[in-house]
């Protein structure tokens, strides 16, 4: 990504964003610093004065058994016994030196003397089997004088068990020596570990190679002590640049992206600007972190030096060194940016640009330094690689020839792996990650124990996709060429020619008939069982749906359901906007329904239910059967405004007679003169198009008039508290469903069109809401803000699929500190100024104690509370964070676990258990499930005209809205809206036992005179009489 692309609309320093980056500052523990200073001073004492009599065989490694010691390199005997070296003894001689390095993290550098390394140690596994007996000798040396004395991995991003370090009560002990070759014996070209040496001439007899990931292992250990001494003395003078290190760590850590960008790396690079006078002492920190996020972004491929001003390498080295890398920072012919892959370099930059133009914002400094989400919600698509070293036997000839152990040619196949799938897939994606299921135990062993052999790993591969992912086809280059060829023997011969609409004839490969899951997880198979001959068995997808020919079609049907509500409401809009002959004009239509959008599920369907009449019936709808309740047919909700006029006169309810008459027209204009079926009342009118109702609503600006003008009467008349009042209420009330709420939904229309998987994260948000039988409790507005603003969180990368959306919507849900902070909902057109966003924080702070438990600020609603004042309630948000947190752990075991689950069967289970009684409803009752048969609309026949029938009849919603009307005092309902069979009722339990009092006998029974008791058989008789006919048993389940 280059610089220019950055947004330079930066903002000025500011005390408060300087007091969040220092309070940042790591806080140390005085004594356990002290501790640490004592413990590694008196390690430097030990193993100075130690002496040792020991003279053994350097490739005999069962020597140190005897001394409760196993070497770390024991597993790899057999390569040791083929090294050879001019200095065959290994003794303990004292340390040429020890430094003891106290800066940010205590570490100690013990100097390997030279005498005991031959000229050529260099060459195979010589030399770290002999530093291998070095860290024996000490290890035996400290022993018994130390709590914990345990081998760590080394290497540059501590996780090289054949270089390892020892760990001495937390204090990391270093081993190097400075004399072993020059550092130009290292760069890639040459071959300094033999493969024959390490598995046998069998397979790799007479063969010699380059080893520029060895080669790179062996300078880390040989340079570390130098490496660290150069940049912690420049660090050391530029504090500012220090903190800013700290927070450029933060980010990375907290994006997953911390175990390959590796303190020694991001230290190093900022070193690099320091000496280029990019960074000086004087840079306050907001322009050190801009300096160095602008770097890391524009971050070049081509080979890059720590110091411009030191010895350059020759051109045809420099080109070895990109071939063999995908990134390039030299010091001294190590490349401290060697473990760094393209796509792990394309994410970081694409993380750092989401960040940049946010630094200095006060209100964004958590989302881009401290927030932190789990793996799995960084990527759109996720699968789980298990690859076992058995299974790379056939390709070790490939994997070995750069290898030590297993571990690295698992290393070797995954870089091979992933320059696989760019050749094959590259246009589906924008980048890949690989993560390593880590196990803790593997990074640190106990001495007396043998290192992990790893011979299986298992991996997290995430993609962000491009709107290409589903692509049907691979498309290659044009018939006939060189690269053509190059594409078929790619594709093992799979491929075929095509016939584009421009005449262009290409290589392709054909993978489905249309767009599909399947596809991709089709070539990624094709390249792991074709390519690398490895079982189907070792790749699991692991996504939110199943890929099953069921759940595929219920998908199609959804989406073509949302199309069709889409398309109807586009020409109902075109038929009303060009009505004529009606007294006035309509000049604006708005859909102001979730099926528009796509964000409602339409269980059964959003088609009416089938109704019909001959052309002779009269009437336009039809009514259910006695004693049968028809499953569901929903209303999508249509505001329009008409032309202004002054004749509507001073009266609402008169203005409620006019509209209700305009009703009557429009309904006879659409009935003459475009044959649809329309109904009109006296508050809307009911059109059938396309077998999709749609409820049509005047919005008239004159009874807004009317309302305030009404308010205004009563604050001339000197009243107080004029919201409570009967005219307050009925004007908050209009304005909140004909201006707050259309407006709203505007924003959320707009959305969706910009973010094609909104509407079905929405629709998986309120089906989990419903199985944690929450239905009801959040309001449909406050559902869709929440998703929202975890899909444009601010400083994270937009998620490109619904798996990414509902993953973070759970870790939004589940971390947000709801009582302390408002949630502010950001649609990206307009974000939130500094200074706005400060006064509304205030504002809130202030009026805590009465806003109520959650709170959303967005554009139509800056207090947050308009659609969250009645529900949810503190228990109910409670409940909501606590099952949020229980379905993020069932999606990261969906993640990372070694059997894929049904997650969205797993996550949509009810669970009955928490509730006090049960009621259960008759089957009949239950009229938002899935037809077993799916609903079409009526094809246009002249001889029938389809009737509308009952529209938005739920009886459940009706029971459980009596029931908190009724009940609300002593007891909560909970529900599942899509389909449940069941409604928990849970007691509260403050009304368990009150003081006997004449208010308080409804619902209670007298225990004594002073006392009553809830009285749950009243309740529950009383709620199965309520409930005929929808009730079929009411079940106590905690007397």
């Amino acid at each position: 990504m280059e610089t220019d692309e950055l947004n330079e609309d930066v903002l000025p320093m500011t005390n408060a964003f300087k007091l969040l980056c220092e309070d940042f500052t790591p806080k140390h523990n005085k004594k356990e610093v002290e501790r640490q200073r004592q413990t590694a001073r008196k390690i430097k004492n030990e193993l100075e004065n130690a002496k040792s009599d020991l003279k053994i065989e350097y490739k005999n490694l069962d020597f140190w058994t005897q001394h409760d010691i196993k070497h770390p390199l024991h597993h790899l005997q057999k390569a040791i016994n083929a090294t050879s070296s001019s200095v065959t003894d290994f003794k303990w001689v004292k340390p040429s030196k020890i430094s003891i390095f106290d800066s940010r993290k205590l570490q100690i550098f013990v100097e390997i003397p030279s005498e005991l390394f031959g000229n050529r140690d260099y060459l195979n596994l010589t030399y770290p089997a002999k530093r291998a007996h070095f860290l024996c000798f000490a290890a035996k040396i400290l022993s018994g004088k130390f709590e914990k004395i345990e081998f760590v991995a080394g290497g540059i991003n501590r996780d090289d068990p054949i270089f390892p370090d020892l760990f001495v009560d937390g204090v990391r002990v270093s081993f190097y020596t400075s004399e072993l070759a020059k550092t130009k014996r290292f760069v890639p070209s040459i071959g300094n570990l033999r493969p024959a040496t390490v598995f046998g001439e069998n397979l790799f007899k007479g063969i010699e190679n380059a080893t520029p990931m060895f080669n790179q292992r062996m300078l880390w250990s040989l340079l570390e002590f130098e490496l660290v001494q150069e940049l912690e003395k420049q660090m050391k003078t530029h504090p500012t640049a220090l903190l800013a290190l700290h927070l450029l760590q933060s980010v990375l850590e907290h994006r997953h992206l911390n175990l390959v960008f590796s303190p020694i790396v991001l230290t190093a690079r900022i070193v690099r600007l320091i000496k280029n006078g990019q960074i000086t002492e004087k840079q306050e920190i907001l322009t050190v972190l801009r300096v160095i996020f602008k770097d890391f972004i524009s971050w070049s491929s081509d080979v890059e030096y720590l110091d411009v001003n030191d010895e350059q390498m020759e051109d045809d080295v420099e080109e070895e060194y990109s071939q063999h890398f995908d990134v390039n920072l030299i010091w001294r012919h190590l490349n401290i940016a060697s473990r760094i892959s393209k796509n792990q370099m394309a994410r970081m930059k694409k993380e750092l640009a989401t960040c940049y133009p946010l630094l200095g914002q006060v209100y964004t400094f958590d989302p881009i330094f401290i927030d932190k989400s789990p793996v799995f919600a960084q990527y759109d698509h996720v699968a789980r690689l298990q690859i076992n070293v058995a299974q790379l036997q056939p390709l070790l000839g490939e994997f070995g020839c750069d290898s030590v152990d297993n571990r690295d040619v698992i290393c070797q196949f995954l870089r091979s792996l992933e320059h696989r799938i760019e050749q094959t897939m590259s246009e589906r994606y924008e980048f890949l990650g690989i993560h390593e299921i880590l196990d803790p135990a593997h990074a640190t062993w106990k001495l007396g124990e043998y290192a992990s052999q790893q011979r299986q790993k298992t991996f997290l591969v995430g993609f962000r996709s491009t709107s290409a992912w589903k692509n049907p086809l691979t498309v290659g280059p044009s018939a006939q060429t060189n690269e053509a060829k190059e594409f078929r023997t790619l594709w093992k011969d799979t491929s075929e020619l095509r016939k584009f609409a421009d005449t262009r004839i290409c290589e392709c490969v054909v993978w489905n008939e249309k767009p599909s899951d399947k596809v991709p997880r089709a070539i990624l198979q094709f390249v792991l069982q074709k390519m690398f001959h490895l079982p189907a068995t070792c790749l699991s997808w692991r996504s939110l749906t199943s890929s099953s020919n069921s759940s595929e079609a219920d998908r199609a049907h959804e989406k073509k359901s949302q199309e069709a509500v889409f398309q109807a409401f586009t020409d109902l809009s075109m038929l009303l906007r060009g009505l004529k002959g009606i007294p006035l004009m309509i000049t604006n239509v708005h859909g102001v329904s979730g099926y528009i959008r796509g964000s409602e599920p339409a269980y059964p369907s959003v088609f009416a239910a089938s109704a019909t009449s001959s052309r002779d019936s009269g009437a336009r709808h039809v009514v259910p059967e006695a004693g049968k309740i028809p499953l569901y047919s929903p209303a999508v909700t249509v505001h329009i405004k008409l032309e202004y006029s002054g004749k509507w006169g001073n009266d609402v309810e008169a203005i409620r007679r006019l509209t209700s008459s305009l009703y009557v027209k429009i309904a006879e204009k659409l009935r003459s003169e475009h044959k649809l079926c329309a109904v009109p009342t006296i508050d809307q009118l009911f059109v059938l198009k396309s077998g999709i109702v749609f409820k049509i609503v005047v919005v008239n600006d004159r009874i807004l008039s009317i309302l305030e003008e009404d308010v205004q009467k009563l604050k001339d008349s000197g009243a107080s508290r004029i919201e409570s009042s009967i005219q307050g209420m009925r004007l908050a009330m209009w304005k909140k469903k004909f201006i707050a709420e259309p407006l709203l939904q505007m924003s959320l229309q707009s959305f969706a069109t910009s973010h094609k998987f909104f509407g079905s994260t929405v629709q998986l948000f309120k089906k989990w809401l419903g199985a944690k039988m929450l239905s009801g409790h959040l309001n449909d507005h406050i559902i869709e803000l929440l998703v929202v603003a975890a899909i444009s969180k601010r400083g994270a990368v937009e998620p490109q699929s619904t798996w990414s959306s509902f993953s973070r919507l759970l870790d939004l849900i589940a971390t947000h500190p709801w009582s302390a902070r408002p949630l502010f909902v950001d649609f990206g057109l307009k974000p939130w100024s500094e200074k706005e966003r400060s006064k509304l924080e205030e504002k809130f702070v202030k009026m805590r104690p009465i806003l109520p438990p959650m709170v959303v600020i967005h554009e139509e609603d800056h207090q947050g509370s308009k659609f969250t004042r009645e529900n949810p309630s503190g228990i109910v948000l409670n409940r909501l964070v606590a099952v949020a947190k229980d379905a993020l752990k069932l999606v990261e075991k969906q993640t990372i676990g070694e059997k894929a689950i049904d997650l969205e069967t797993s996550l949509l289970t009810e669970n009955l258990s928490p509730y006090d009684a049960v009621i259960h409803l008759e089957p009949t009752a239950v009229v938002r499930k899935k037809a077993l048969l799916e609903r079409r609309p009526i094809p246009e026949n002249p001889k029938f005209h389809p009737k509308i029938p009952v529209v938005e009849l739920d009886p459940v919603d009706e029971l459980v809205y009596q029931l908190n009307n009724n009940f609300h005092a002593v007891a909560m309902f909970f529900y599942n809206k899509y389909g449940g069979h069941n409604i928990g009722v849970m007691f509260k339990p403050q009304e368990e036992e009150v003081p006997a009092k004449i208010s308080r006998c409804s619902l209670h029974k007298s225990v004594s005179d002073t006392l009553l008791r809830l009285n749950r058989a009243e309740i529950l008789e009383n709620i199965q009489i309520m409930g005929e006919g929808v009730v079929a048993d009411v079940e106590l389940k905690k007397a």
